[in-house]
């Protein structure tokens, strides 16, 4: 596939189903899915956590394609150009811990 092309051919409509339907599109997304799965990684480290929806929704997206995926460390110390807030890094902990409860059991959590 080059750049700035459709993920399927849009002139193909000759390879149909047997209800009529495009039976190359639905193959390429299969493709294109199995393209992002990451069965290598193992652990994932997100340093700088802090709970926010954006930290969860890519743990939860990292956590659906790595299919092997065997722990998560959350570390919610941040960068040293940003000193942080009184309690802020406790929040941040007690939001990694509530991790446990959405993602699957098979995947270990650990917050530093």
């Amino acid at each position: 596939m080059k750049l700035n092309e459709p993920p399927y051919d849009t002139e193909d409509d000759n390879n149909t189903d047997s209800e009529g339907g495009n039976n190359s599109e639905v193959e390429t997304v299969l493709d294109l899915v199995q393209r992002k799965c990451h069965p290598n990684l193992k652990v994932l480290h997100v340093v700088g956590f802090k709970g926010c929806h954006a930290d969860v929704d890519l743990i939860l997206y990292i956590s659906d394609y790595a299919t092997n995926l065997d722990t998560i460390i959350c570390d919610p110390s941040l960068c040293d150009y940003e000193p942080p807030e009184p309690g802020q890094i406790e929040e941040s902990r007690n939001r990694a811990s509530k991790l446990v409860k959405i993602l699957p059991p098979t995947i270990r959590v650990q917050v530093i």
